[in-house]
């Protein structure tokens, strides 16, 4: 498709001349060559005489174009004709380039390091020389130690139509549970170019692009076993569960946490003290947290018992979200320790005595395994019963006692 530009020739007497295209213009590429036209004015004339150029239309970003219009006077019949001013013809330009920037998304990466994100940077048209756009980051929800450009700005382009330059930035990789995280590339100005060419070029949209980069941390929590001695009665002894998680979190990771009985070995309310549905909170930047069960004392001799602690229901900042959290050890189990144990008692028999003989008992040996005072008393008669009066680690008891007491012959006192 071609316009074009006309030159307005005036004469004042008669004569004959030629018009030659020249200017900034290229002949043959943006203006069609001119080249020793004839234009003729009759005799005892003054009117105008037109010559038209054909301009190119191209989709170029360009600096306004001149055509110079030169007259040379040829054949005049020896007649005396003055030759005035070139006429300049000028072509604006009227094309336009777009800028776009692309939105990209990624995912972080795992282990040292980084991972680059790639905005890639487009003009739609070509530009005659050129030219370089500036831009900048910003961290959106992304940290600033997120990330580092890497690409200096500006940008510079060689003009061609469809040209693409990117910027590049580094994501450094982390082994933290996150929320997805954005940065933004704006581009800014233009610069190193003339000002109608500046002036042609503008950014697509709002001149931005987004980077998003995908989490790919995901925590896994577990809940580890306790074991510890009951204690003595009264009271209440804290058995500390510990919760942890392999990976911190930038926000906080929750569990709900549970007690359940073992059949045949303990009883919520009666060997500990009952929990359902309690929430255990690790709080952001955190690995782990604490929940306590009450174990409640006695002072019987059994078994040690055991009963169960159950964490379910991760959630990831209020969310449930297996991508980012789980739960690795689901159960943990509490060990009640027996530190009641009953007296171990020594009578030290058979004891043979001579009839007449003084009876010297000796409990000396007994034992109590906590270490507690023991009291003793005697069934030295046998029958079943504790003898009054006999009591003692070590006592006595004389010929006539035993007589008192009917002690067979065939009888071991016991304690």
């Amino acid at each position: 498709m071609t316009n074009s530009l006309t030159f307005d020739m005036d004469l004042f007497q008669g004569a004959r001349s030629d018009t030659l295209a020249t200017g900034t213009a290229t002949p043959g590429l943006d203006v069609a060559t001119i080249s020793d036209q004839l234009v003729t004015f009759t005799a005892q004339t003054t009117a105008s005489q037109f010559v038209t150029v054909s301009v190119t239309d191209e989709s170029i970003i360009e600096a306004d174009e001149t055509v110079v219009g030169q007259v040379d006077m040829l054949g005049v019949g020896g007649r005396s004709v003055s030759i005035g001013s070139a006429g300049t013809g000028t072509i604006l330009n009227d094309d336009s380039a777009t800028l776009s920037i692309d939105d990209v998304i990624i995912t972080e990466g795992t282990g040292v390091g980084t991972t680059t994100l790639s905005f890639m940077v487009t003009v739609d048209a070509a530009v005659q020389g050129g030219f370089d756009v500036a831009f900048g980051s910003a961290r959106g929800s992304a940290e600033v130690s997120d990330f580092t450009d890497t690409t200096p700005s500006p940008l510079t382009f060689i003009g061609s139509a469809g040209e693409v330059q990117v910027i590049d930035v580094d994501i450094t990789r982390d082994a933290i549970v996150e929320d997805n995280e954005t940065i933004a590339i704006t581009l800014g100005d233009v610069t190193n170019t003339t000002a109608v060419r500046d002036a042609a070029i503008i950014s697509g949209d709002s001149g931005t692009g987004t980077g998003t980069i995908n989490n790919d941390d995901t925590a896994s929590i577990s809940i580890t076993d306790v074991s510890l001695v009951e204690g003595d009665a009264p009271g209440i002894t804290d058995f500390v569960f510990i919760i942890s998680s392999d990976l911190a979190a930038e926000e906080d990771m929750t569990v709900v946490m549970s007690t359940a009985d073992i059949v045949g070995q303990t009883l919520a309310g009666i060997d500990y003290t009952a929990i359902a549905g309690q929430t255990a909170t690790i709080l952001a930047g955190l690995t782990s947290t604490t929940v306590t069960v009450g174990v409640i004392r006695e002072n019987l001799e059994e078994m040690d018992e055991t009963f169960e602690v159950n964490i379910t229901d991760p959630k990831f900042n209020g969310s449930t979200d297996p991508t980012r959290v789980n739960v690795a050890g689901a159960q943990a189990i509490g060990t009640i320790e027996n530190d009641d144990f009953a007296p171990v008692p020594d009578a030290n028999g058979p004891y043979v005595i001579g009839e007449g003989d003084l009876l010297a008992l000796d409990a000396s040996a007994s034992l109590d395994p906590e270490g507690d005072p023991l009291t003793y008393r005697w069934d030295v008669d046998g029958d079943g019963d504790f003898d009054e009066n006999v009591v003692g680690v070590n006592p006595t008891r004389s010929a006539v006692q035993l007589l008192v007491l009917a002690w067979p012959t065939d009888r071991v006192p016991t304690m």
